[in-house]
């Protein structure tokens, strides 16, 4: 389980993961689409729906990036995050396969 810490307002950095398969492979990503669902963790509306994420290239690398809008950084709390790839040939694909990314938004000093 992926663990990614960002203080709530921040913008950057962006979040960027591998996509692998489960045994530890990337996943190449060549004409897939790629979102990011997040849901507070003690359950609840979802913070994040959908939302498009970037593939880095090389495609074949499996690297994401998403780019945090202001809505999706504007509560503190603890968060669990999935990606979702439609491949190529339309097949869906949810990472990471074990687990959840953990995001954890926690509150600035000032």
């Amino acid at each position: 389980m992926a663990t990614f810490d960002i203080k709530r307002g921040s913008r950057e950095p962006s979040l960027v993961a591998t996509i692998n398969h489960a045994n530890g492979t990337a996943v190449d990503l060549t004409g897939a689409t790629v979102v990011l669902n997040m849901v507070p963790r003690a359950g609840g509306t979802a913070k994040v729906a959908a939302a498009s994420v970037t593939v880095l290239l090389p495609a074949t690398g499996g690297r994401v990036q998403y780019d945090w809008a202001a809505a999706d950084v504007d509560t503190a709390g603890v968060y669990h995050a999935e990606f979702k790839a439609t491949l190529s040939g339309g097949k869906p694909l949810v990472a990471p396969s074990r687990g959840v990314v953990v995001v954890n938004i926690t509150e600035p000093v000032v």
